[in-house]
């Protein structure tokens, strides 16, 4: 297999910290032939002057597209939808501002593909992970298990691919089209279309330091944060309800043309659209106040939601104070988790 172009993608947003050693990491890439496109998505700070500069008298051998958007795009999906209009490589490597490629990234990512005989589409690897000195903190890496590797387990389970170290062919875009303009965990998306095409791979070597912010929960919760982890969950419902409407979509436009078995392809769509019913049912319980949760735990119960789903609901009408002691408890914990 020849060499084929590959495009390096940097996405920036506000990332004037650490945006410089993002560039440095794209330019030291040890690939040929390579284009690399550094978006910036109208960042309120600094980061296109810093990009700006790190560029500045560039004299390497990779294609160089410096973009910037004048209006933010708003969801990271509808992002990389303007950046897939423009980028020319057979397959596609994200990057973040904040993390830091490492020179052989995508090297190994071409290798892996060769080494699928063209069927990965959809490429992912380990990590180092860094704090904000840039100080080694741990290694993460989670390779998938054979039975991941299939559309109807990741359309009942969804998949464990990390977006830092994601890469993907382009026909997981020429094939279905933009994503869901509203798309935030577009690393949950595109591998479901990557596995209606042909697999995904996983590189078991570290080729990106993802760097991990020190915010949000603290071990000293004032009263206010429970408001943020309530906002935080209704993002995360509403988030995850774009990721299975983006799999339903193109399940429906693509399974007859990809020849798929027509009941797995209904049974997938049921569960599916069931989740997405679940999904919504929950945003409108968060939406609060006691008139529109007990309808929603009506709706809910006529709507063959199931009771243990709207007992819990009714539980935290009832004991709200228990709740909100619980989740406190639940996101500090994970918080010493990941500051561990």
């Amino acid at each position: 297999m020849d060499h084929p172009l590959i495009s390096f993608v940097l996405l920036s947003y506000n990332h004037e910290r650490f945006i410089g050693q993002a560039v440095q990491g794209a330019l030291g890439q040890d690939y040929h032939p390579l284009e690399i496109i550094i978006s910036d998505d109208a960042s309120t700070d600094r980061s296109y002057e810093v990009i700006q500069k790190h560029l500045a008298g560039y004299k390497g051998g990779h294609t160089i597209h410096l973009r910037r958007n004048l209006k933010n795009s708003g969801y990271i999906g509808a992002h990389i939808n303007r950046i897939m209009e423009t980028a020319r490589g057979e397959l596609i490597i994200i990057a973040a501002g904040d993390d830091i490629s490492l020179p052989e990234r995508t090297q190994k990512i071409f290798e892996a593909f060769k080494d699928s005989q063209g069927q990965a589409m959809s490429i992912y690897s380990a990590m180092k992970i860094i704090d904000e000195q840039g100080r080694e903190i741990g290694l993460h890496g989670y390779p998938l298990r054979g039975q991941e590797n299939d559309w109807r387990v990741i359309a009942r389970n969804g998949c464990r691919v990390s977006g830092c170290t994601h890469a993907w062919h382009r026909k997981v875009f020429d094939v279905f089209g933009p994503l869901m303009k509203e798309t935030v965990f577009e690393d949950r998306a595109i591998p479901f279309r990557s596995c209606l095409l042909g697999k995904i791979a996983y590189i078991d070597q570290p080729l990106v330091l993802y760097r991990r912010h020190t915010q949000s929960v603290t071990s000293n919760v004032d009263p206010d944060i429970f408001d943020d982890i309530k906002s935080r969950s209704r993002s995360n419902y509403y988030n995850h309800m774009v990721v299975l409407q983006n799999h339903a979509r193109d399940l429906q436009n693509k399974a007859g043309m990809l020849g798929l078995n027509r009941l797995e392809v209904r049974s997938a769509l049921n569960h599916l659209h069931r989740k997405i019913r679940e999904l919504s049912f929950q945003l409108q319980f968060e939406r609060g106040g006691i008139i529109n949760r007990i309808r929603t735990i009506y709706l809910g119960l006529v709507g063959g939601l199931g009771l243990i789903k709207v007992t819990r609901w009714a539980l935290r009408m009832i004991f709200p104070g228990i709740y909100r002691r619980w989740i406190i408890h639940q996101k500090k914990r994970d918080y010493q988790d990941r500051i561990l």
